[in-house]
């Protein structure tokens, strides 16, 4: 059973590129992200393991960071008649 699970994401990353502040080369803005997860639950360590493995295939957040995606970005730009 689970009775209570949180996480806490922590992140360190370098602002600059986004602000414009940076030199070159420009640094990748995120240098790490760290995910705690506390469970309180009587499952077993090797029960635990699992869980965090079908987590790790199941997370749209977890597949994004891992996975290289590059997005399509459409700008549209809308006529006005003045």
């Amino acid at each position: 059973m689970l009775n209570q699970f949180k996480i806490k994401v922590r992140a360190d990353m370098n602002l600059g590129v986004s602000f414009g502040i940076y030199q070159e080369p420009a640094a990748p803005i995120y240098e790490r992200i760290k995910f705690d997860i506390i469970v309180d639950s009587e499952m077993s360590p090797e029960e635990i393991e699992k869980f965090k493995e079908i987590t790790k295939q199941r997370c749209p957040c977890y597949y994004c960071l891992t996975t290289s995606i590059i997005p399509e970005i459409i700008f549209t730009r809308v006529d006005r008649e003045l």
